[in-house]
């Protein structure tokens, strides 16, 4: 977030920069108004106008990422919430406060239950940021999203939007296929029982899509990102959480008074 910020800044203090020197540059030729000078300022704004739309696109993509940052800590404690009220729980594989996976890196990795609803509160959470491209294949179950969310527009008497079938079948396919999800081994190390009381330490991982054209690169570069192919690039990013595990109390507590003598 501030690395984002800081490229903003200095994105738009060259972009100011610029502008001024481009004012100055002029001046001179508003005060003779002769003609034929025409050309040359054509030809100067052709020479800044790469700059400038390059300086554009900068800004354009560290708003992005700004905004994406905020949904990724909103991942992280979508995640930490699921564990919250899936570790309290006893399964058919797992007793309560216990966890017998404690990462997953796609979508039914496992067959454990409890650290797939940790990460599909993640992944469900990554959706509004995810890729959208038409080079994602859509995820299996994303038709039947759509429609139960064309159904719930329907309920409601409003029109179906575009992005409901053209995106979020890919955007939900994106976000399984680039989310880890781990939550951190307790004390003693080793051990996957965690009591009640114990922070529940979870880290998201996304490779967080960059969108805008020949901006992604620059970023992808800076950040030591990585290529998606048809040039899509994204940068790995990855974000903390922790909540208190409430755990479950089995038991009645027993009140003792004082006598009163």
């Amino acid at each position: 977030m501030i690395l984002a910020g800081a490229v903003a800044l200095a994105c738009l203090l060259l972009l100011v920069l610029l502008g001024r020197a481009l004012y100055r540059a002029g001046a001179p030729l508003r005060k003779r108004r002769r003609t034929g000078q025409e050309g040359q300022a054509v030809l100067e704004f052709a020479l800044v106008m790469p700059i400038l739309l390059m300086i554009v696109l900068v800004m354009v993509q560290v708003s992005l990422m700004m905004g994406a940052l905020v949904n990724l800590h909103y991942a992280a404690f979508c995640a930490a919430r699921a564990g919250v009220v899936a570790l309290p729980l006893q399964t058919d594989s797992e007793a309560q406060n216990q966890m017998n996976a404690i990462e997953a890196d796609g979508w039914a990795a496992n067959s454990d239950e409890k650290i797939q609803r940790i990460y599909n509160a993640a992944v469900w959470a990554l959706i509004p940021y995810s890729c959208g491209s038409k080079d994602v294949a859509e995820a299996p179950d994303g038709a039947a999203l759509e429609g139960q969310l064309s159904q719930v527009f329907g309920d409601y008497g409003a029109a179906v939007p575009s992005w409901v079938n053209d995106y979020l079948g890919r955007k939900l396919a994106y976000a399984r296929d680039h989310t880890r999800v781990r939550v951190q081994v307790p004390q003693p190390v080793g051990s996957e029982a965690f009591r009640p009381g114990e922070d529940i330490h979870v880290t998201v991982t996304h490779d967080l899509f960059l969108g805008v054209p020949y901006a992604n690169a620059i970023f992808s570069a800076i950040n030591g990102g990585k290529s998606l192919g048809a040039g899509n690039y994204a940068v790995e990013i990855a974000v903390e959480s922790r909540l208190s595990n409430e755990g479950v109390q089995d038991f009645i507590d027993i009140e003792e008074f004082p006598h009163p003598n």
